[in-house]
C-alpha cells in the first residue's frame, strides 16, 4: 500500500472522520432548520471585540477540487488563533493518538463469532492488503474508518495539514476544541464494542456504494450545501442513535463552552469537519442559542469537471 494512503488512514482516524456508509437517498426532514449555502460563518456580538469565524471542512478531498476563496485566506489571515476538533500541532499527538486507538483487555477475535471474524479479516487481506492481525487490537469504531481506503482517490489532500501550514508560516498558535483523549471519550468510548463491531460489519456488506455515497458528499460540500451534507450522513448515524448522539450533541456540550472562552481572549478560526456546522444540535445554531450573531459569508467552493 502506499504511504500516502497509509498517511491518509492515519488522519482519518486521527480527526475521527466518521466512514460514511449511508444510504444513497436523500430527504430533508419536514420543519428542519435551513441554512444559507457557506462554509465560511462569521461570529460577533454577546460581547465579543473581535469577530472569530467558523470553517467547515472534510478532512480529506482530491487535490483536484481543492480550493480556497480569498475571503477565507483573507479571514484566516486576520485570526490570532487556528483552532482544530483537536490540536493536532501537540508534539504527543501521535503518542496520544495511538494510545487512544487500542483495546484496553480485548482484541476483535473476542468481539466477533469465527465466522465474521474470517469475514473481515479476508476483507482486510484482500481489498485493504492489510493483515487484520496486526491491527485487531484496535477499536472496532477505528477500524471501520479503513474501509474508507477504498473510496479515497489518487491524489489527495487535507484542508487540515493545510491550514496548519500556513498557520506555522505566520508563526500563529495552533489550538483544540477539545483534546484527542476527551473525543475519543465520547466519540468512541462510550458506544458498547457490541455496536461498533456491527458497524464494521455493515461497512464491509455495503462497500460498494462507497463512490456513490462519496461522489454525493463532494458535491453538496462542494456546492456549500450544509444542509445537505448534515442530512446525507444523518440518514446512515440515525440507525445508531448512540452514535449520532456521540457524534454530534455530546460533542457539542464540550466544544461550544470552550470555543467561547477561546473567542472572548482572541480572534479564532474554528476549522472542523463540515457536518458539525448545521442541524438543530449543530455548531451554527447552539451558538445563536448562546447568544451570538452567526452570519455566512459567502459561497467558498467550486466544483471542478
Amino acid at each position: 500500500m502506499k504511504s500516502n494512503i497509509l498517511k491518509s488512514v492515519i488522519v482519518l482516524i486521527a480527526i475521527f472522520l466518521l466512514t460514511y456508509v449511508v444510504q444513497p437517498a436523500y430527504a430533508q426532514e419536514s420543519g428542519a432548520i435551513k441554512h444559507k449555502k457557506s462554509l465560511l460563518w462569521k461570529i460577533t456580538g454577546n460581547g465579543l471585540e473581535q469577530p472569530s469565524y467558523l470553517f467547515g471542512t472534510v478532512h480529506i478531498i482530491d487535490s483536484a477540487n481543492y480550493f480556497l476563496e480569498e475571503t477565507v485566506k483573507e479571514k484566516f489571515n486576520k485570526c490570532e488563533k487556528i483552532v482544530f476538533e483537536v490540536d493536532m500541532d501537540d508534539p504527543q499527538f501521535q503518542q496520544k493518538t495511538i494510545f487512544v486507538l487500542m483495546l484496553k483487555n480485548d482484541s476483535l477475535d473476542n468481539l466477533l463469532s469465527k465466522q465474521d471474524y474470517e469475514k473481515v479479516n479476508e476483507f482486510y487481506a484482500n481489498k485493504l492488503k492489510i493483515p487484520l492481525e496486526k491491527v485487531k487490537k484496535m477499536k472496532p469504531y477505528y477500524l471501520t474508518s479503513f474501509v474508507a481506503i477504498l473510496s479515497l482517490p489518487k491524489n489527495i489532500k487535507s484542508f487540515e495539514e493545510e491550514f496548519m501550514k500556513t498557520a506555522k508560516d505566520q508563526n500563529k498558535e495552533i489550538l483544540g476544541i477539545s483534546t484527542v483523549e476527551k473525543e475519543s471519550e465520547i466519540l468512541v468510548d462510550r458506544i458498547p464494542l457490541n455496536i461498533q463491531a456491527q458497524m464494521l460489519l455493515d461497512a464491509i456488506d455495503d462497500v460498494e456504494k462507497y463512490a456513490e455515497v462519496t461522489d454525493k458528499l463532494k458535491k453538496s460540500y462542494l456546492d456549500s450545501d450544509i444542509d445537505r451534507f448534515y442530512e446525507l450522513t444523518k440518514d446512515y448515524i440515525n440507525e445508531y442513535k448512540i452514535v449520532f448522539e456521540s457524534m454530534f450533541p455530546k460533542r457539542h456540550e464540550v466544544w461550544i463552552p470552550n470555543m467561547i472562552k477561546l473567542m472572548n481572549n482572541h480572534s479564532c478560526f474554528f476549522a472542523v469537519g463540515v457536518g458539525h456546522l448545521a442541524g438543530e444540535d449543530g455548531l451554527i445554531e447552539l451558538l445563536k442559542q448562546e447568544g451570538y450573531e452567526v452570519r455566512p459569508v459567502n459561497k467558498d467552493f467550486k466544483l471542478q469537471d
